[in-house]
């Protein structure tokens, strides 16, 4: 998936150790992922000319699921 293929060279496999910050998905909404991996923020890249909204939906479900983060 994406994550596999693109955020985990950035974020490591479970978002941490990599080269950007630490997730912690729990305290954050679907719809914030979703902007986030949609328009970029600060050193992350704005992937919504790269993914297609299904794609950055996708994101944003796995990061909020128990395989993400149990």
């Amino acid at each position: 998936g994406v994550w596999a293929n693109q955020c985990r060279h950035c974020h490591g496999n479970s978002a941490y150790p990599g080269k950007a910050p630490q997730l912690s998905p729990g305290s954050m909404e679907p719809d914030f992922i979703f902007d986030r991996v949609t328009n970029g923020f600060r050193k992350m890249p704005a992937w919504k000319e790269v993914f297609s909204q299904e794609q950055r939906m996708a994101v944003a479900a796995y990061v909020k699921s128990e395989a993400f983060s149990p």
